[in-house]
This record gives C-alpha cells, structure tokens and sequence, in this order.
C-alpha cells in the first residue's frame, strides 16, 4: 500500500523531478583513458585516436536501479601530481 509520502520538492506532475542527480568527475594523469571510458559508457563505442582533452562536459539520463537518472559527467583533463603531495 502507497503510503502517498514524497521526496521533498518532488511533483506528481513532472517525471524528470522524480529523477536522482548525480555528478560524476573523472580524474587522473594524462593519456591514462578518462576520455575513452567515458565515451564508451556515453556512447558505446571506443575512440581510436588520442586527442588530449582540455574539459568536457556531458549530460545523459540513465536508469540505476531502474529508477530514472539524470548524470553530470566532468571529463578533466590529465592531472599532473606532485609527489610531495602524494
């Protein structure tokens, strides 16, 4: 039995506000493959080339534990680490 109880600042109305947000920021040193698995997650597919990222931003709706999700995701581009800071 429903129990009528909702999130806060959901509406019956407009399923998108049903959905959970999520922001995904993916980090590492350069030429390690950030870009290519965030491709292949995106889109499927496996790039062949190299191109050096600068950022790149992208949005998809995905299902995760089927419920409706929306995902930021931040491609950075390769980070250089200090060993002192490591």
């Amino acid at each position: 039995m429903d129990s009528g109880a909702r999130p806060v600042g959901s509406s019956c109305s407009s399923p998108a506000a049903l959905s959970r947000e999520y922001k995904l920021v993916m980090l590492g040193a350069g030429g390690v493959g950030k870009s290519a698995m965030t491709m292949q997650f995106i889109s499927h597919r496996f790039p062949e080339d190299h191109d050096p990222t600068i950022e790149d931003a992208y949005k998809i709706r995905i299902r995760i534990d089927d419920e409706p999700a929306n995902l930021d995701i931040l491609d950075t581009a390769g980070q250089v680490l200090d060993p002192r800071t490591v």
